[in-house]
């Protein structure tokens, strides 16, 4: 069984993270301090940073300069 979950919009931020190769690194930082905060448990957690790092390489990779994660 899968459980979806909903976030109020309080729980919504954007981050303007710089066309360096430590980007993903970083985003997958804030991630981590972010999930922490917001109180989700690290099996969680450690899921969301490898997608994020994931998509912010791919956007670095793909995109045009100036990745911003929401």
């Amino acid at each position: 069984m899968t459980t979806a979950m909903t976030l109020s919009p309080a729980r919504s931020l954007t981050w303007s993270l710089p066309c360096t190769t430590d980007a993903p690194a970083r985003a997958r930082r804030l991630t981590r301090r972010l999930l922490h905060d917001w109180g989700f448990d690290d099996e969680y957690t450690c899921r969301t940073e490898a997608v994020v790092a994931e998509l912010v390489g791919n956007a670095l990779s793909h995109a045009r300069p100036g990745v911003r994660v929401t």
